[in-house]
């Protein structure tokens, strides 16, 4: 399919415009060659982030829709000494897990409300990544978190 184009040379090409996603949580899914699929999101720094996800997801279809992931907000970012989780869906077997930037595990929680804290106050001040993961352990979330040192 040709969007401003006559002649694609992909099976979707989009000539002398941008390709626009309002949705944060929504994003460029992508196969690599050992068949895992990979999602793309932007952060709240304007980075591509991507994480693992479900193939099955890809193509899993129930009533004509796949199911929608839960919305997740994350604030404040930056933040001292607590970083608020909040969920607007299914919750049920959401985990968060803070990773420095060696890619180290340093803190991890189970969400198991609409809204969960994060104490952070024992971190070194930085920048980390934070990532939801859902039951299946596919990443339903992923942002860059700069943490500051804690008053």
């Amino acid at each position: 399919m040709g969007i401003g184009t006559d002649s694609p040379m992909a099976k979707l090409q989009v000539s002398n415009g941008d390709i626009f996603i309002e949705d944060i949580n929504k994003g460029i899914i992508m196969k690599s060659p050992d068949g895992q699929c990979w999602k793309g999101q932007m952060d709240n720094g304007g980075n591509l982030v991507f994480g693992a996800i479900d193939r099955n997801l890809v193509t899993a279809v129930k009533n004509g829709f796949p199911k929608e992931p839960p919305s997740i907000k994350v604030f404040p970012n930056p933040a001292n000494k607590v970083l608020a989780i909040e969920v607007a869906g299914d919750y049920s077997g959401l985990n968060a897990y803070i990773y420095n930037m060696a890619g180290n595990l340093v803190l991890a929680k189970e969400i198991h409300k609409a809204k969960t804290k994060l104490r952070t106050g024992r971190l070194p001040a930085g920048s980390f990544f934070l990532k939801v993961f859902d039951k299946k352990g596919s990443v339903a979330f992923s942002e860059k978190i700069i943490l500051l040192k804690g008053q």
